[in-house]
């Protein structure tokens, strides 16, 4: 979604809008980071530079009860921005702003963490804050506490690394070197310790990278849930990405200037040229100064065995049908069709069923009727596109004369990312049908704009998916009622 930004410096491809009605933390961070003596290298100016300051402040950014208003900050930027930076002052700005907080960091590897842990201690102790703070260096209890009893320290990135903690805030670095399974385990394991915190976040960070094994599903899928995010003012997901565009000429210097906020500050042009000559292809330089991944991607952003492993097979629909949405989907040319019901159980999880699942969308005309008069949904729904449109405007006609609410695109594009956010999270509940199992594991996305959907050519079988998304939003945004904040404690915790 195009903003015109005010920077000065590069702007981002994506990012949350600023909030300035509510206190920021990120004020705290600048100021920190000019006490520290951090300064830009180019001019030499102390402080964050305009990108760091940015995602400082709406990352900050607090609401009236004390919790933060983005439970889970994402930055993706790329060589030379200063996402390390960022990252080691907006910690030590909380360990030194708040008490007795417990602020743990984690990278690709245990040592790796803990190499990036030293350098935050090795800053921290050559700044005037040094005399004040302490440090054990114990393995497995690295700890830098501040005088207010807050604690910085370095995890190995496994499941059972932050067993039995409680934890304010937690970083992941390099997230593109986590494969789904990976990466799907460490968010599970962080969230039972942040369960009882209100004042909880979760940081991730990373540049496009490439890796064989697994092309880097895991960071894939959270960055089209933040490009979701940023076209939603009620998510609670905070993104931030810098890169080149995906048809832009990326050794051309005007790219550069345009897109790679770091230049002027940490960086210069020349800088930039002199790495050209140093990697052997294009798409190392991409990835590296670019922060662009391939342009094929070949995998679902969501991960079948987290998903398939939220199934509950004995799940039924509420006594209570005020609470229904039903949606239906066509795939291209009528090939498939599917019926889904969706609701929030009494945990509050979102919840889906499939109902039907067969071939051509004749059969819509009936089952739809039979449906509505059976079980009284509050509100029957279909995307405002494609194959849908037919079967929605016969049945608003006689006989049938139902009410049809037809999901508008910029909502439909905002609804696939809150679904791939709640089937990543793990607060999604569903029936473990086969045809959504089978949806799932084929799904591909397209780009609509700057946003994305799913691909409904490119996937397998994926009306069940599409249907899901449409009455997963329509559950939370019922037709002309104000849209909620979604359930953040359904999704965190």
């Amino acid at each position: 979604m195009p903003i015109d930004w005010n920077l000065p410096c590069a702007a981002p491809r994506f990012a949350t809008a600023r909030n300035l009605e509510l206190p920021t933390d990120g004020r705290a961070a600048g100021r920190l980071a000019r006490f520290m003596g951090i300064e830009a290298k180019v001019t030499g100016a102390r402080g964050l530079i305009p990108a760091q300051q940015y995602i400082a402040d709406v990352a900050g950014e607090r609401l009236a009860d004390g919790a933060y208003r983005y439970p889970i900050i994402f930055v993706t930027i790329m060589r030379q921005a200063g996402k390390t930076v960022l990252g080691r002052i907006s910690q030590t700005t909380r360990g030194v702003k708040y008490p007795d907080q417990k602020i743990r960091y984690t990278a690709q590897t245990g040592q790796r963490a803990r190499d990036r842990w030293l350098d935050n201690v090795k800053a921290v102790k050559a700044s005037p804050l040094g005399p004040r703070t302490r440090v054990s260096y114990a393995a497995g209890a690295s700890l830098l506490t501040f005088p207010n009893g807050s604690t910085i320290g370095p995890f190995a990135p496994t499941s059972t690394s932050v067993h039995s903690e409680t934890l304010n805030r937690v970083d992941i670095d390099e997230v593109w070197s986590f494969d789904q399974v990976a990466g799907d385990e460490l968010i599970a394991a962080i969230k039972p310790a942040q369960l009882t915190v209100r004042d909880r976040q979760i940081w991730l960070y990373s540049a496009a990278n490439r890796h064989a094994q697994h092309e880097s599903e895991f960071m894939r899928a959270w960055m089209l849930i933040g490009r979701s995010a940023v076209l939603d003012p009620a998510a609670r997901v905070a993104y931030f990405e810098w890169s080149f565009p995906d048809d832009a000429d990326s050794y051309d210097p005007a790219i550069w200037r345009a897109h790679h906020p770091g230049i002027g500050h940490l960086i210069t042009e020349d800088d930039i040229a002199d790495a050209v000559t140093s990697f052997t292809n294009r798409l190392d330089f991409d990835l590296a100064y670019g922060n662009r991944w391939p342009k094929t991607i070949g995998t679902s952003p969501i991960n079948i065995e987290t998903f398939a492993g939220r199934a509950d097979r004995s799940l039924e629909l509420p006594a209570d049908p005020g609470r229904i949405t039903l949606a239906f989907d066509v795939g291209p040319d009528r090939s498939e069709a599917a019926i889904l019901a969706s609701w929030v159980d009494p945990f509050g999880r979102p919840a889906i069923k499939l109902l039907e699942h067969g071939p051509d969308a004749a059969w819509l005309l009936d089952r739809i009727p039979e449906l509505n008069a059976r079980l009284a949904p509050a509100a029957i729904a279909a995307d405002s596109r494609g194959e849908c449109r037919s079967i929605t405007a016969k049945l608003r006609l006689e006989p049938h004369e139902l009410d049809i609410f037809e999901l508008p695109t910029t909502d439909y594009i905002t609804a696939c990312g809150a679904f791939l956010l709640d089937a990543t999270v793990g607060a999604l509940v569903h029936d473990g049908a086969e045809p959504l199992l089978v949806a799932v594991r084929g799904a591909q996305t397209k780009t609509i704009g700057d946003a994305w959907v799913w691909d409904a050519r490119a996937s397998d079988r994926v009306t069940p998916l599409r249907a899901a998304t449409v009455a997963r939003w329509v559950t939370d945004h019922p037709p002309d009622r104000p849209a909620p904040i979604p359930r953040a404690e359904a999704v965190f915790g």
